[in-house]
């Protein structure tokens, strides 16, 4: 596989041990990335299920987990997504998701099975 981006929607399978966990951890052995979008949404998450950010935090860092700043480019890349993207109700941590995805030429983990229908040009790997 490709190297990989990862939506926030992934690793919470991972952490909630749902179907699709598997393929999820499977995909941290390619150079994982995330924006730094995500990490906020997956540690709000985490905040608000009880989880223990720190022992996610770690795991993921020695996995090789690289947490992409949302650059003023990559803003824009988002926002330029919103029309494209507002009839599937994307959030910006989605956006950031396939900004990221398309300017790095990587193949994005997800569990949103919704965005199969989107009409951009990125690859997508649906972990269920």
């Amino acid at each position: 596989m490709k190297k990989v981006v990862f939506d926030t929607s992934a690793l919470l399978a991972i952490e909630k041990r749902e179907t699709g966990a598997e393929v999820a951890e499977a995909a941290l052995a390619n150079i994982p990335y995330i924006s730094s979008v995500n990490w906020c949404e997956l540690f709000t998450a985490c905040h608000r299920h009880g989880y223990d950010k720190n022992e996610i935090s770690a795991r993921l860092i020695k996995a090789g987990m690289q947490i992409i700043p949302f650059t003023q480019e990559r803003a824009e890349a988002a926002a330029l997504l919103y029309k494209p993207t507002q009839p599937f109700g994307l959030s910006l941590g989605d956006r950031a998701c396939l900004a990221l995805a398309q300017e790095t030429s990587r193949v994005i983990i997800t569990a949103d099975t919704a965005w199969a229908a989107l009409p951009l040009d990125v690859e997508l790997k649906f972990i269920r």
